[in-house]
């Protein structure tokens, strides 16, 4: 019994960890568009928009774009990094979260991909923060 009570405890702290890598990542990306001067607060349409006291009248901050419309916005934004995989471990998210679905090795290209991601957007947007950067490259060699 022993054993299958630690095998259960590390798939719900390996799932656990999936899921608040995502969060956490959602709200770097969601302070990046708020530095860049953009809104993160839910309009009807879904869309992005500069931040400006007309839109600030119009958004309800009951609630921010969800992280599907962040990730196509840094599509646009830089088309050369691979946003898939970001959009992947999202989708992975979803999954646990709603499902309960298992981790497989293979999905820590998702991971890989994400914290790239993540680190060339610092480095493009010229976000000099090296203590974080340094945690983040070294959560990527020990995944």
């Amino acid at each position: 019994m022993d054993f299958l009570h630690e095998r259960s405890a590390m798939i719900i702290k390996k799932r656990l960890a999936v899921v608040e890598f995502v969060h956490g990542l959602e709200l770097i990306l969601k302070a990046i568009l708020i530095r860049k001067g953009y809104c993160i607060y839910k309009f009807k349409n879904n869309k992005i928009f500069k931040n400006n006291e007309k839109i600030e009248r119009l958004v309800s901050s009951d609630r921010t774009i969800e992280l599907e419309g962040v990730i196509k916005f840094f599509k646009k934004e830089y088309p050369e990094l691979s946003f898939n995989l970001v959009d992947k471990l999202r989708v992975l998210r979803n999954q646990i979260t709603h499902k309960g679905t298992e981790i497989s090795e293979k999905k820590r290209d998702y991971f890989i991909g994400a914290i790239n991601c993540l680190i060339e957007v610092y480095e493009k947007e010229d976000i000099r923060n090296r203590k974080f950067l340094g945690i983040i490259r070294q959560a990527k060699l020990d995944i």
